[in-house]
């Protein structure tokens, strides 16, 4: 995990297997490469592609097709039911059956590092693949007033806000708030992601008034 590897389907209608151990309740992403998006296999690509997780059973856990030529097919939060051997699968969509090439695969351990968060204390953190996220939690009182303090960030990192039945103050965030009043009495999070690249850090502040 957390390894990219080039594999190559050839000739037309060959599936390739991958294999690796995993516990009960980890989170996986994976990101199949079929094209020049960088990083990239060598060529000639696949340029189209269907990546499956399948269980012991070879039951599908999710599946994702990349969306146009070239395109990265993005399988994320996937979580594993049970320790064992898990199988990542990658082949040619069938409306593209007839495609040979390279590809690039990755799969990521993607479990949220899960951290209480002390308002009007700094936050950091650093992540290292483009599908993991941080999240910080915090409860809060209905009616409370904050404001999120972004003070240093590098790499396409993003932050949303979200709350009790389904209330999103913000997402994709890469910016200093306005004042937000919280609605409704219960447990935040502030998750940080990636919105680009391959890592990053970030520093921010929730400021209660």
């Amino acid at each position: 995990l957390g390894l990219s590897t080039q594999g190559a389907i050839e000739p037309a209608g060959q599936f390739d297997d991958w294999t690796f151990f995993g516990r009960a309740g980890q989170v996986i992403g994976v990101q199949l490469n079929p094209g020049s998006t960088a990083p990239a296999a060598s060529a000639p690509f696949l340029n189209r592609g269907l990546v499956t997780l399948l269980d012991a059973n070879g039951i599908s856990l999710g599946s994702a097709t990349s969306a146009a030529h070239g395109a990265v097919a993005t399988l994320s939060g996937v979580v594993l039911p049970v320790d064992g051997f898990y199988t990542v699968r990658v082949q040619a969509p069938p409306a593209f059956g007839s495609n040979t090439g390279n590809y690039l695969l990755t799969a990521y351990d993607t479990t949220p590092q899960v951290s209480p968060l002390v308002v009007n204390q700094n936050a950091s953190g650093s992540i290292g693949n483009p599908l993991a996220s941080d999240q910080w939690t915090f409860a809060a009182k209905a009616g409370n007033q904050i404001q999120f303090d972004l003070l240093n960030r590098s790499g396409g990192v993003g932050f949303d806000l979200r709350g009790p039945g389904g209330y999103v103050a913000f997402t994709a965030r890469q910016s200093d708030s306005d004042l937000i009043t919280l609605p409704s009495s219960g447990a935040y999070t502030v998750t940080a992601r990636l919105l680009s690249g391959q890592n990053g850090s970030y520093t921010f502040k929730l400021v209660q008034t």
